[in-house]
């Protein structure tokens, strides 16, 4: 990615996927951690065994499932995976979406799964920072979420990871695949039935959640805004979290991996990166950056009572030039 890179506005080296809350719970595991082995070996194709496919889909708790009925199972998952497409909107509006997958072969005989990705989504899928997601650590954490939707919001929390997230009530509504038939109130309220389970992970606490609304008659929903405090030390093991915040010193290793013309992988820079994380001036706090309405970015320590992340008694903030 190079000179397209500076096209894409809201891919943000985030993982942008388009019907993925469509799969069951257990079928979001596999996904996963089929994604992850993918990211781990910096490989465009990988063989899965069924013994780890029935590890991921928890089928070997259940009973002992013959070769033929795994075959018909983890066909009908192949074929629901094929649905989930990567979206990316770029500056000029225009939205593209792609599949991941360009195949997926199923050889009963040597009871294993041949995966390969799709080359256009590979080089954003190994675009993603290290650890956004791909982790075992993560993935340990994120099987022990039982609904589906809250596993989606899992997601969405750990890749904003600031502590908030605001987000349009239609592309929520997307996001989290909530059923048609449900209205905006339904959605609030199955929202925050999710919070308990999220919390019970100990990686998030103090979940609110607000709305704004249009000025018309009835104030319909516009925006729903997540506020929520992370146990930054835990994300930290997860892997996820790469902002100034975390350490006093972060040293990371930054990657660049395209495809070649003959499907492999090539590494052209690899550099280490080590940043001093900003303090608050006024009470030596983290500092965050964030967005006004107008579009204005500006600096500000996390006890800003606005931001709820601290203890809410600081008041600094500083607008970038």
């Amino acid at each position: 990615m190079t000179d397209e890179k500076k096209d894409i506005v809201k891919y943000d080296n985030k993982f942008n996927l388009s019907n993925f809350g469509a799969l069951k719970s257990v079928e979001q595991n596999v996904f996963m951690a089929i994604l992850a082995k993918i990211y781990r070996k910096k490989a465009t194709g990988v063989a899965v065994s069924f013994d780890d496919l029935r590890q991921w889909s928890f089928l070997q708790a259940k009973r002992s499932y013959t070769r033929d009925e795994c075959k018909a199972i983890f066909s009908d998952f192949s074929e629901k995976v094929f649905s989930v497409l990567f979206r990316v909107e770029k500056a000029n509006g225009e939205i593209e979406f792609m599949p991941m997958f360009s195949r997926w072969t199923i050889s009963p005989d040597d009871e294993t799964s041949v995966i390969e990705l799709n080359a256009p989504f590979a080089n954003y899928f190994f675009d993603i920072p290290s650890g956004r997601g791909f982790t075992q650590f993560f993935l340990d954490k994120f099987v022990i979420i039982k609904s589906k939707y809250a596993k989606t919001l899992f997601r969405m929390f750990h890749q904003n990871f600031q502590g908030k997230w605001t987000v349009g009530i239609d592309e929520y509504r997307r996001i989290m695949d909530f059923p048609k038939s449900y209205r905006p109130n339904n959605i609030l309220v199955r929202t925050r039935e999710l919070f308990s389970e999220l919390e019970s992970t100990g990686y998030i606490s103090n979940i609110e959640l607000d709305v704004t609304s249009y000025p018309t008659q009835g104030r319909p929903v516009r925006d729903l805004i997540f506020t929520y405090k992370l146990n930054r030390p835990k994300f930290a093991e997860l892997g996820g979290q790469t902002t100034i915040m975390d350490f006093d010193y972060s040293e990371t290793k930054e990657e660049k991996i395209e495809i070649t013309p003959t499907g492999g992988l090539e590494v052209i820079k690899d550099k280490k990166v080590v940043t001093k994380r900003e303090k608050c001036p006024k009470c030596a706090a983290d500092v965050i950056i964030k967005t006004d309405k107008s579009g204005q970015k500006y600096k500000c320590c996390v006890n800003n009572a606005y931001w709820r992340l601290g203890n809410a008694n600081c008041e600094w903030q500083e607008y970038i030039d």
